[in-house]
């Protein structure tokens, strides 16, 4: 890992262990890293009211999610925290980003390569609300994944 990284932190909210239940992996057994912070459904503390989420046929919700961080980590506290939950039997296994939106914290990239270079990582998958552009912080995660090869 870049020395210049391992101090960085994110707002995690929670890890676990579960089965997929979205997309093309549904029911493929993996790691959840949920990170806090979200720019859709925010709280309005004037009249304390959460606003509405959309659903891409037009459906409105409020959030159920708790997205409040519980602490920051370090990407080897996550590490560590991953490695905690993960079933010998499931070696390696796909690691899923969600939120909140994984897309608001300007370090994902350093987070996407961390994981990538993890022995017990097959996949990394970003769960998103697609409001915010995605192509830069992949971009910088292939920087960063190619700059680790390069010291090996």
């Amino acid at each position: 890992m870049d020395n210049n990284n391992i101090w960085l932190s994110y707002p995690v909210a929670e890890t676990f262990f579960s089965t997929q239940g979205e997309g093309r992996q549904t029911g493929v057994q993996m790691l959840f890293l949920r990170l806090a912070g979200c720019n859709v459904g925010r709280y309005n503390k004037e009249n304390g009211v959460y606003a509405t989420c959309t659903t891409a046929d037009g459906r409105e919700f409020v959030c159920d999610t708790d997205y409040t961080t519980k602490g920051r980590k370090t990407l080897q506290e996550i590490r560590e925290s991953l490695l905690a939950l993960l079933p010998a039997c499931y070696l390696p296994v796909t690691v899923s980003v969600t939120g909140g939106e994984p897309f608001l914290h300007k370090e994902l990239a350093q987070l996407l390569a961390h994981l990538l270079q993890q022995s017990f990582v097959n996949a990394v998958q970003i769960e998103t609300s697609g409001t915010l552009p995605i192509g830069p912080t992949l971009d910088a995660c292939r920087r960063a994944l190619a700059r680790e090869r390069d010291f090996d």
